[in-house]
């Protein structure tokens, strides 16, 4: 396709994608009646781990396969409106970094062409409004950055989903296939596909 970018044109073939990975995460509690509730149930915790999630991002990086960054370059050579800071970013090795900050900063749509994205995107929990829920889960989907892979977002959220199973003293599986327990977290990878 044809794109107009920094006051040029560009013919913009599509030459990569994104990896994709949801993961499927499994809150197993007790039940019991509502009028008789503990300090915390499934839907709290589950809550309590999709905020943890929410509140650790991933960060802009620029992997050198990234073709986002060729069109930057090519934007530095030949756009007469190209960010001045940024040419200047793209000439030092050594502040990759730094300008995917810079770039991320001026729009969504670029900052997650180089941004592994996080969206939880369905919740189920609960069955009636006198019963503690059983089993509460959560599709949390991932894009995932070029030159990263499924299995680093894997890790990252078996990090973050034990410091919650540590606090209420849950058993966690995490991408292990195991059986679901009446007190675990589960997290079970669907469908990964690497960049």
């Amino acid at each position: 396709g044809i794109g107009s970018s920094w006051g040029a044109n560009f013919a913009m073939p599509a030459v990569a994608e994104k990896g994709y990975v949801d993961v499927e995460v499994i809150v197993r509690m007790p039940g019991g009646h509502s009028s008789i509730p503990p300090p915390h149930n499934g839907i709290g915790v589950m809550s309590e781990l999709i905020t943890l999630v929410e509140s650790n991002r991933y960060e802009p990086h620029f992997h050198p396969e990234n073709p986002f960054l060729g069109l930057l370059q090519c934007g530095a050579a030949h756009a007469p409106d190209f960010p001045p800071e940024w040419k200047k970013l793209l000439a030092s090795p050594d502040a990759q970094d730094k300008l995917a900050q810079e770039v991320a900063r001026s729009s969504d749509a670029f900052k997650y062409l180089f941004t592994t994205s996080v969206a939880v995107d369905v919740i189920q929990g609960g069955v009636k409004s006198n019963a503690l829920p059983e089993r509460t889960t959560a599709i949390i989907n991932h894009r995932v950055n070029v030159g990263d892979h499924p299995s680093e977002v894997q890790a990252r959220l078996t990090k973050l989903a034990s410091t919650i199973a540590d606090k209420y003293n849950r058993t966690l599986h995490a991408f292990d296939d195991a059986e679901e327990t009446p007190s675990s977290i589960n997290l079970k990878a669907i469908k990964p596909l690497e960049p």
